[in-house]
């Protein structure tokens, strides 16, 4: 490393982050048995290292989860040599810190934790020099966040995707200005963890629940349906849906039926009609003042499957002139559409996304007569073809 001469400071690496967020766990009420699942990676860094983390999500079927803890374990290792080159006395400071970041679209914000060490300082004549070998700086540093408010992102069978970054930082000053030759060597050893907190799913529904279900019983229609014993006067269901990244929202609340031998219930939400992907259920339960939840039940939305004779197109106005518009039963596809000529050639081709209703202007002139409307579901590759009419070009 060559010579330095630093107005006030130096940092090897890069700028330190200045402060520290704190977030202070709430969690649900748990009158039930709580246990953990935890998953540990072991990481090393020469000072600075950026992780891209992939985490198995919580299985909604293992109960209800209460809380995300994401953790940093640091242990460091850190030597340097500081030398005096310039023709005057010196004295310099060292200061060491260590910084954690955790970022991610699973999270509302990203976490900092930031934290510094004085070390010493040093008083050095003209070329003489401090040789320092490694010594532990940190050991079993921890930094930490818990997330109660918004667990969706968490919940589900695929992975969540996180990010780490591990910055083991130098502060150096002078008080005189000085010419400095500096040089450090740095070795982290590192643990990122994350661990979930729940409710076992038995023995939530041990207390007075006895069913809930979930069940997804048209493209956009879930069927929910419960079953409880023991009720008191007052208790109600709050009935909350979230979906990806979203936290949990009441869609309906249904009083109790106050039963003490046992009540069913049943529910009909309906989603919203373009948005695939998974949607999470739960009953809020209050009684007597208290809160209670469910376990979490998770329906996917897919993308539509077609059977051959699954749309029901309509085309108007029919006879055309100078456009179209076909109606696919409000099944949204990306489809492909052909016009036709009544001898099969193709006349005009184009594309639509995601949609239920196409609406095609004529690019060029149609004489009058018949054609046919070809439609390709660019998923399942069925297609399907409807006659039309133009009683007069243009």
């Amino acid at each position: 490393m060559g010579n330095y001469t630093p107005s006030s400071l130096l940092k090897v690496g890069l700028a330190m982050g200045i402060g520290m967020i704190l977030r202070f766990p709430v969690l649900a009420q748990c009158t039930n048995s709580l246990a953990t699942q935890s998953y540990d990676t072991a990481l090393a860094s020469n000072g600075f290292g950026l992780f891209a983390m992939s985490i198995p999500q919580f299985s909604p079927d293992s109960g209800q989860l209460l809380s995300v803890k994401l953790s940093a374990i640091t242990s460091s290792q850190y030597g340097f040599t500081l030398r005096n080159v310039d023709t005057a006395n010196a004295s310099f400071s060292l200061t060491l810190g260590q910084e954690d970041e955790f970022s991610g679209s699973a999270l509302g914000s990203p976490f900092v934790n930031v934290m510094s060490q004085f070390i010493n300082n040093y008083a050095l004549t003209p070329a003489q020099q401090v040789l320092t070998p490694p010594f532990p700086f940190l050991n079993g540093h921890i930094s930490s966040d818990s997330i109660t408010g918004n667990t969706a992102p968490f919940l589900g069978t695929g992975h969540v995707n996180l990010s780490y970054m591990s910055f083991t930082y130098t502060s150096l000053t002078t008080a005189n200005n000085a010419t400095y030759y500096y040089s450090n060597n740095i070795a982290d050893n590192l643990h990122f963890n994350v661990q979930y907190l729940y409710c076992q799913a038995n023995v939530v529904l041990s207390a007075k629940l006895t069913r809930f279900s979930a069940i997804l019983t048209t493209p956009h229609t879930t069927q929910l349906s419960w079953a409880a014993v023991n009720e008191t006067a007052g208790r109600s269901y709050d009935i909350q849906r979230s979906g990806n990244d979203h936290e949990f929202t009441t869609v309906a609340s249904i009083p109790a039926q106050g039963d003490e031998t046992g009540a069913d219930y049943n529910f009909t939400d309906t989603l919203p009609a373009n948005d695939i992907g998974n949607w999470y259920y739960r009953l809020q339960i209050h009684d007597q003042g208290q809160l209670s939840w469910s376990p979490v039940k998770e329906v996917t939305v897919s993308a539509p499957v077609f059977t051959q004779s699954a749309p029901s197109l309509n085309i108007y106005p029919n006879p055309a002139t100078d456009h179209i518009t076909v109606t696919t039963g409000g099944v949204a596809d990306d489809w492909q559409l052909d016009i036709l000529s009544a001898n099969g050639d193709l006349i005009q081709r184009t594309t639509f996304l995601q949609s239920a209703v196409l609406t095609i202007p004529f690019r060029t002139h149609l004489a009058s007569g018949t054609y046919f409307v070809r439609l390709l579901s660019l998923h399942t590759t069925k297609n399907y073809t409807i006659p039309f009419i133009i009683t007069t070009g243009y």
